[in-house]
């Protein structure tokens, strides 16, 4: 039987994956549009990449974040194992959300020299056709994201059928609970300020082409559709 997993191990799995994910999305915008970055120096490639974990941070603690919180808590809570799986699943499931709308914006970044927005509501009637499109054009880019959440869900469904080990301290564990909600608050919104982060945030003292790789996928076409601006 395969050793007990501490408490800690899925949740923190399901967010770190979200990350590596997206920081690979970035990448992919940087060495497959690379006239678009030119005229960025190294400093502010730099700057690209560790701002945009903010906004990475962002959409990944509203979304993957949730039930990777109600993992950790079940744990603590002593919840029967369907009650994890189902959560892990429902985290694994948004991971897919996720790095599907990644993969979409890449390509589509190669077509319009900016991130996907509104106007994937005016696809409609079409996405068949969208679809189609995309797998004759980009099926390299298609294979190869498949094969990546192929893998992914191997690996989760391995971490999921591990035993877990409940939390030992609960009076410790119940305060750090209401320590890491007020901190994904912060987080989701960007920080302490009145208004929450959004998409205009990413071209602050820096070229557009830096702003445009700063955002990820994920979070442009949340907040466009959101209303956000």
């Amino acid at each position: 039987m395969s050793p007990a997993l501490a408490p800690w191990v899925l949740p923190v799995a399901a967010v770190a994956a979200a990350f590596a994910m997206l920081s690979l999305g970035r990448l992919a915008l940087l060495v497959g549009h690379p006239a678009t970055f030119a005229a960025l120096g190294a400093g502010e490639l730099a700057r690209a990449f560790t701002r945009g974990l903010v906004f990475d941070a962002s959409i990944i603690l509203a979304s993957v974040g949730v039930p990777a919180f109600v993992l950790a808590v079940s744990e603590w809570a002593g919840m029967p194992r369907w009650w994890r799986l189902a959560w892990g699943w429902i985290a694994f499931g948004l991971f897919v959300a996720l790095t599907s709308v990644e993969v979409a914006d890449v390509v589509y970044f190669g077509e319009v020299q900016h991130h996907l927005g509104a106007e994937v509501l005016a696809v409609g009637n079409d996405l068949d056709f969208v679809v189609a499109a995309a797998l004759r054009q980009h099926l390299a880019a298609v294979t190869l994201s498949l094969a990546g959440l192929a893998a992914c869900a191997w690996g989760w469904t391995r971490l999921l059928a591990r035993p877990v080990r409940p939390w030992r301290r609960w009076p410790a564990v119940a305060v750090a609970a209401l320590v890491a909600i007020a901190i994904m608050v912060v987080v989701i919104r960007g920080g302490v300020t009145r208004k929450p982060i959004a998409t205009i945030n990413a071209m602050e003292g820096i070229p557009a082409a830096g702003g445009y790789l700063i955002l990820d996928g994920p979070f442009v076409l949340a907040h466009t559709l959101t209303g956000a601006r």
